[in-house]
């Protein structure tokens, strides 16, 4: 009897302590993203393009930096501009289009409605366009800066797939979000 009893107490404290493991493991977890992993997701949705003001603007290949120095999220988008024929901006571009490079940053935030996560607070950090007016680039931002924050504000830069264990999870217990060290970081917990 006192053994049955003694095996009855170690079988309790130790499936206290398997559940406690499980609740540190999947509640108290931290799920770390790279800039790969938002890359991967975020490069599908390119080329974007937009026109006006009888120009028209092509964003592609988007890098994702995340920086050892930097709290927020930058990428770097290949530009393209296309001019009119009819409209000469610029006396030295090639058959009207321009190439270049924009370079835009800004915070993370979840979004527990479609449980993703949002590239937010977006601004152009540098626009670069060789030989080209300031006035000329102060014409292409106008149109560039609403662009990338129009289109940022309604895509998300990653979305939490109900495959990964953690990924599912995180979608209900996700308690913070935040950038360090060149990484992403997802804290889990209540």
């Amino acid at each position: 009897m006192l053994k049955k009893f003694k095996i009855g107490i170690i079988f309790t404290i130790l499936l206290s302590l398997f559940a406690v493991g499980v609740w540190l493991y999947f509640v108290s977890h931290t799920i770390v993203l790279e800039a790969g992993d938002i890359q991967y997701q975020v490069a599908k949705k390119f080329p974007l393009k937009k026109s006006a003001l009888f120009t028209t603007l092509i964003l592609t290949q988007p890098k994702v930096l995340l920086s050892d120095k930097e709290d927020n999220l930058r990428f770097q988008l290949q530009l393209t501009v296309q001019l009119p024929q009819f409209r000469i901006l610029i006396s030295n571009a090639v058959d009207n289009v321009l190439h270049g490079y924009v370079d835009i940053a800004g915070k993370l935030r979840y979004q527990q409605d479609n449980h993703s996560i949002y590239f937010v607070e977006v601004m152009v950090h540098a626009l670069r366009i060789n030989d080209i007016s300031h006035a000329n680039m102060k014409k292409i931002n106008a149109i560039l800066n609403p662009l990338v924050i129009s289109y940022f504000d309604n895509h998300p830069v990653f979305i939490f797939k109900d495959k990964d264990i953690q990924q599912k999870l995180a979608k209900n217990i996700l308690q913070d979000i935040f950038i360090k060290q060149g990484k992403v970081y997802i804290i889990l917990g209540h």
